[in-house]
């Protein structure tokens, strides 16, 4: 916050997005808090703060969840609302909660326009890089201003994919063997609160979903063409939540990570305050059932993957070559 008369914060009766980039193209610091209700933003706004965050750590603050998670759109909404009407000249941006926007650029523009039009909120803001820039350019394509927010994201508390490799390979030339690789995200992870505990983080991958996946992901396999399963890598962050303020070196807080986490922001700290650690298994395998099932199945026998034991029953026909179905 400045006290410039010119140039300086106060010189603008309402900061919008035009006087902040004003403002940072001149060098002037720009000044931002976070408010969750009427009366925390009367004190905030007439502080001369620039910019009021409602943000989804109002899951913590407000209502005592562990984590940012559990906030719904509604009550985003609800508390935006409320800090709204207690700023006279602040800009307000609200962020967007957890699941309202990660589907598709669709459905964070539905989710932003219902915070402009029901909370008079000024911006929103969201998780993620570039991951989400087609999002960030539907809204922004749209008149609604974005605030990018980069670093530690306390949303991703344990959140990871999988790499599943194959090779396509012709059977009249199998040096014409092409490597490829699909990426299969897991589903979102929290394993109770990070300060430590006895939790044990896990997930379990539902056959049906993964193999839908998969029928999704790849074309059929061409005429004369036959895939094989060649491993899958596992990736895995693991970050902590806004009010985890501590996670033990010592005595990892779940059973995946034994290592513990090397990141802090802490100078000469260990695995503290916004600690945030990295896991990756390469190589991993498919059980012979798994395998099966894999170049058998109802849902990617087309895909036509080879099997990993002999048999003449194929849900797609009664004829195998090469241990694939037909």
């Amino acid at each position: 916050m400045s006290t410039q008369k010119k140039s300086g914060p106060e010189a603008f009766k309402k900061v919008t997005t035009h006087s902040l980039a004003e403002l940072k193209h001149s060098g002037v610091k720009i000044s931002m808090l976070t408010a969750y209700d009427y009366t925390f933003a009367r004190l905030v706004d007439a502080a001369g703060v620039d910019v009021i965050l409602v943000g989804d750590s109002a899951s913590n603050v407000m209502a005592g969840h562990e984590t940012t998670l559990p906030i719904t759109l509604d009550q985003m909404i609800y508390h935006a609302s409320s800090v709204v009407r207690g700023v006279d000249r602040a800009l307000v941006v609200v962020d967007l909660p957890f699941g309202s926007y990660q589907g598709n650029p669709k459905e964070a523009l539905n989710s932003a326009i219902r915070i402009m039009k029901e909370s008079g909120g000024h911006s929103v803001k969201l998780e993620g890089g570039s991951e989400v820039v087609s999002t960030v350019q539907r809204l922004v394509q749209s008149g609604i201003p974005v605030m990018g927010h980069l670093g530690l994201t306390p949303q991703s508390i344990y959140q990871g994919y999988v790499d599943f490799h194959y090779m396509e390979m012709p059977m009249a030339n199998s040096a014409d063997s092409v490597h490829k690789v699909i990426r299969y995200a897991l589903p979102f992870i929290t394993g109770g609160s990070l300060a430590g505990g006895t939790s044990i983080v896990s997930t379990t991958i539902d056959y049906q979903s993964f193999y839908t996946f998969l029928k999704n992901s790849i074309p059929a396999a061409p005429a004369g063409t036959i895939r094989w399963f060649r491993g899958m890598d596992l990736y895995l962050s693991a970050g902590s939540d806004a009010l985890a303020t501590y996670i033990s070196v010592s005595q990892p807080s779940n059973s995946i990570n034994q290592d513990p986490p090397f990141y802090t922001n802490i100078t000469g700290g260990a695995g503290i305050f916004g600690s945030k650690s990295h896991i990756f298994k390469p190589y991993l395998g498919m059980s012979t059932v798994s395998l099966d099932s894999l170049g058998n199945s109802v849902l990617t026998c087309s895909l036509q993957f080879g099997r990993a034991s002999a048999g003449d029953t194929c849900a797609c026909g009664p004829q195998r070559t090469w241990d694939r179905c037909l």
